[in-house]
């Protein structure tokens, strides 16, 4: 199962940085962000079956694949984002966190637009004349 395997290199990585960083803070962080990018990546590859499940949901509810590219595109960025601002705190830099935040949340905004505007446009489809 995936989630050993997770558990295993959070363990190890956790274990590395807490022997490097009384001697060598820079390699720590360094230890740190490339452990949390194994994670990511080993996280990631799992997201394969749930685009696979929710492609599926789509087609069948005859939603058009426009919104699920959409969501699947917001949830990236939070993901993404989520992961860039744990390493910046990690690394003690929490004002530029706070920057890297505060960023993927207006390109969050910027790229549900589309869908938010063709809400509004069935909405007025459907309202009363």
């Amino acid at each position: 199962m995936e989630i050993y395997k997770i558990i295993g290199v959070a363990l190890a990585g956790v274990v590395l940085v807490m022997v490097v960083r009384p001697v060598q803070p820079q390699v720590a962080v360094l230890l740190s962000l490339a452990t949390g990018v194994a994670l990511l990546w080993m996280t990631l590859s799992q997201l394969e079956t749930v685009v696979g499940f929710l492609r599926e949901l789509a087609e069948g509810s005859g939603l058009s694949g426009g919104f699920l590219g959409v969501g699947l595109k917001v949830t990236g960025i939070a993901i993404l984002t989520d992961f860039a601002v744990q390493a910046c705190q990690d690394a003690g830099e929490k004002g530029i966190a706070g920057k890297v935040e505060l960023a993927g949340k207006v390109i969050m905004l910027l790229v549900a637009l589309p869908m938010l505007a063709g809400v509004i446009e069935i909405l007025r489809k459907l309202a009363p004349s």
